[in-house]
């Protein structure tokens, strides 16, 4: 009988064991357009034009320290504007932002700089105990040259206790697997 008990546990502790192997981090897509603003209206308008080719980046950062703890780069517009990328894992202590990194059109590639010398940024939430992980809106816009860009931005992010730089429209956020 002890050694039937022996051999039951030793069964259960190898597929607790198959189970934790089988665990993954839950996956998210992050999507959104990039435009450039043609007319300084600070929104996005009937002369705001989609960019093909602009490039994009996701990055997370720790919220006491600021140290870069997640990081997704190569994300790059279709010809409609609009980019997607693929992020893994729960985010929850952390502020994550897509933001530009560098325009397709030479007379649009302004990318601005706000007040306190940072590019503004569309910032996520990426975290599935969050409540609604997948609405998270976000725009990007580059500026002809000359003219200031805007990014507008609508945060889901009830945590955030630091200063938002600007706002955002329009980068959906999909958890892909759970």
């Amino acid at each position: 009988m002890a050694r039937l008990a022996i051999v039951l546990a030793g069964a259960l502790c190898l597929l607790s064991l198959a189970q934790l192997a089988n665990s993954h981090q839950p996956q998210f897509t992050v999507k959104g357009r990039v435009f450039c603003e043609v007319c300084r209206a600070n929104f996005i308008n009937k002369f705001s034009k989609p960019m093909a080719g602009a490039e994009v980046k996701l990055e997370c950062k720790d919220e006491e320290s600021g140290i870069v703890t997640y990081s997704v780069t190569g994300g790059v517009t279709d010809d409609k504007g609009e980019y997607s990328l693929m992020a893994e894992g729960d985010h929850e202590e952390e502020y994550c932002e897509v933001t530009l990194v560098k325009s397709s059109q030479p007379d649009c590639a302004e990318i601005p700089v706000d007040g306190l010398g940072e590019i503004p940024a569309a910032e996520i939430t990426l975290t599935a105990n969050n409540g609604f992980h997948d609405v998270s809106l976000c725009q990007r816009t580059f500026s002809q040259e000359g003219s200031p860009a805007r990014v507008r931005r609508a945060t889901r992010s009830w945590k955030r206790t630091r200063k938002t730089r600007s706002p955002c429209l329009d980068a959906i956020i999909y958890m892909t697997e759970f």
